[in-house]
């Protein structure tokens, strides 16, 4: 499937302004989001429910990069989320209890999981 996906390079260059926090480095170049924006840093997808617009993003770790995403870490925020889901990052715990998530042995009812 088409995901949109923000490089960790677009992170560092602007994906912080556009999950509401001003880019800022400290002396060794690391970013540092602006006071009230946190960012979740996993390669777990139970986290896309902490999303939440301007405050929380998500910088997802890949197990390997990928030619879309070299660094090995791809940008998610609430809109990127909506954008593929079409409904607010809270209610993905609901989704999941009803489509399932087999890599993690959750069933999902049947006749409703994803096609």
């Amino acid at each position: 499937s088409s995901r949109p996906r923000q490089s960790i390079e677009d992170f560092n260059d602007v994906g912080t302004e556009n999950a509401g926090a001003s880019r800022r480095t400290d002396k060794a170049g690391s970013l540092k989001p602006s006071a009230g924006v946190a960012v979740v840093v996993s390669s777990d997808s139970d986290c896309l429910s902490l999303l939440v617009s301007g405050r929380v993003v998500w910088l997802r770790l890949l197990q390997r990069p990928t030619q879309q995403d070299p660094e090995g870490a791809a940008l998610v925020t609430e809109e990127m989320f909506r954008a593929e889901f079409g409904f607010a990052p809270h209610l993905y715990p609901e989704y999941l209890a009803l489509a399932g998530k087999p890599e993690a042995g959750v069933k999902g009812v049947p006749g409703i999981g994803t096609k």
